[in-house]
């Protein structure tokens, strides 16, 4: 798990690039407290993309999961994912086993 952190903004971009077995992908993000403040489920194969606006200052951790355990890339397709903050990409990759997670903090210190 790494750790990023950014002063300037509150917004956060995710793209999600699926395997050949998309319905396998999910992620979410979620707040100190552990709670649910965003998730994705339910894609399609292909590219994805959302945006998440006005989060407040805080530490927050965002998941991504792969319900067979074999991650989303290479063995079923080069899949990928890339979340950034601030324009500055904070957490990446694709190859993993059923989830990954990183922490990132929106902070004005």
């Amino acid at each position: 798990e790494s750790t990023q952190s950014c002063t300037s903004c509150n917004e956060v971009e995710i793209q999600l690039k699926t395997d050949n077995y998309a319905g396998e992908t999910s992620w979410d993000i979620k707040d100190s407290d552990g709670i649910i403040i965003r998730s994705g489920s339910g894609f399609s194969i292909g590219y994805h993309w959302e945006i998440i606006p006005n989060l407040e200052e805080g530490v927050y951790t965002f998941t991504i999961y792969d319900r067979y355990g074999d991650g989303i890339c290479c063995g079923e397709g080069a899949g990928s994912y890339e979340v950034s903050l601030c324009g500055n990409t904070v957490a990446q990759g694709g190859t993993f086993g059923h989830s990954e997670s990183t922490e990132f903090t929106i902070g004005s210190s």
